[in-house]
């Protein structure tokens, strides 16, 4: 999806930014689902979550470097699990579980960037 639909997308939308101002700057994430995957816990009280690399091949319409590119995603704690978040927050019981999963979040999505 981030490869073949987005990155597209965003190429014609940063043409048309880029071609109005040279110092413009987009704004650009993945999507989050499949890329991001909660899955339920298994009875041993782990976790299998799993966080994709991002697909793009570089900033749309500009390569790595570029000024003009930022790469954004966000990470929610209810994303790991629809049991982290069963009051509609994340249990504060899961705060290590949440720590974790956020570095690995963002760990994923810094070498992404």
């Amino acid at each position: 999806m981030d490869r073949h639909e987005l990155q597209p997308l965003y190429e014609e939308i940063f043409e048309k930014y880029y071609a109005n101002s040279k110092d413009t700057v987009m704004w650009f994430e993945p999507q989050t689902f499949l890329n991001v995957l909660g899955l339920p816990f298994f009875e041993n009280g782990t976790f299998p979550n799993i966080i994709f690399e991002s697909g793009f091949t570089n900033p749309p319409g500009a390569e790595f470097g570029s000024v003009n590119h930022v790469f954004n995603d966000h990470t929610y704690c209810c994303q790991l699990s629809p049991e982290a978040c069963v009051a509609g927050e994340p249990d504060v019981n899961l705060k290590n579980e949440c720590k974790t999963w956020h570095r690995k979040r963002i760990g994923t999505r810094s070498a992404d960037a």
